[in-house]
């Protein structure tokens, strides 16, 4: 598999941080597909724009609203949405997923059978940066759990 980056932005005009950073990720020289939900009217010019339904259906928002919780953490559907996305992505074969606001100082290449995740100055796992083969088994870990 030929080297790829992937991101995702829900809907509507980019933020600068955005356009700056998958600017950056353009100029690796890699295929760059940013997938939606709706009308991203600035997005830079040589990205690929899909819509993301071919990855994951937008309906699974709503299953990810909490009961008990509709009124707080507006933004927490949104950010549970985003992981299921990257993982089924990877399914899909898209590529090395980079959250929109990753910042590329340089071109690389990545070995398609390894996992990739990035590590947070706390330590922790974070997927800001994110790959997994796509039989990986913690793909079919995300399925059962849907």
């Amino acid at each position: 598999m030929a080297n790829k980056l992937a991101t995702m932005w829900f809907d509507g005009p980019l933020r600068l941080v955005d356009r700056v950073c998958i600017s950056s990720m353009l100029a690796t020289d890699m295929p760059v597909t940013l997938y939606t939900y709706g009308d991203i009217p600035n997005a830079p010019p040589g990205v690929e724009i899909r819509d993301g339904n071919e990855v994951l259906d937008r309906a699974l928002v709503q299953r990810l609203v909490p009961v008990a919780k509709k009124d707080q953490a507006t933004w927490l559907p949104t950010v549970q949405f985003s992981d299921f996305f990257r993982v089924f992505l990877q399914r899909a074969g898209g590529g090395l997923w980079l959250d929109s606001d990753v910042l590329m100082f340089r071109p690389f290449e990545y070995p398609s059978d390894d996992v990739y995740f990035v590590r947070e100055v706390s330590g922790g796992i974070g997927a800001s940066v994110f790959y997994l083969p796509p039989g990986n088994p913690i793909i079919g870990e995300y399925e059962r759990l849907l």
